[in-house]
């Protein structure tokens, strides 16, 4: 898996397309790692980011926006179970 070889904060795109991937997915089997997966790429982006000396405002917004709206759909699963 990515997040275990530590790879989801060298590509700046990738916590998007694995959020997109999770926000896809039909499985409900699969659906809780996904957003899981997604959470982790988008923590391990953050972090990546404040280590930064030219971080972009408009990229840490959509994750903070993404992060937000992560945390719902977790709920959401939860509760759906």
């Amino acid at each position: 898996m990515l997040m275990e070889t530590g790879l989801y904060d060298h590509d700046p795109t990738l916590w998007k397309q694995v959020f997109h991937d999770a926000l896809m997915e039909s499985n409900p089997r699969v659906y809780e790692a996904k957003l899981e997966s997604a959470r982790k790429a988008m923590m391990d982006r953050l972090v990546r980011l404040s280590y930064s000396d030219n971080a972009d405002g408009m990229e840490l917004r959509m994750l903070n926006d993404a992060l937000h709206a992560l945390s719902i759909l977790q709920g959401l699963a939860v509760h759906l179970q």
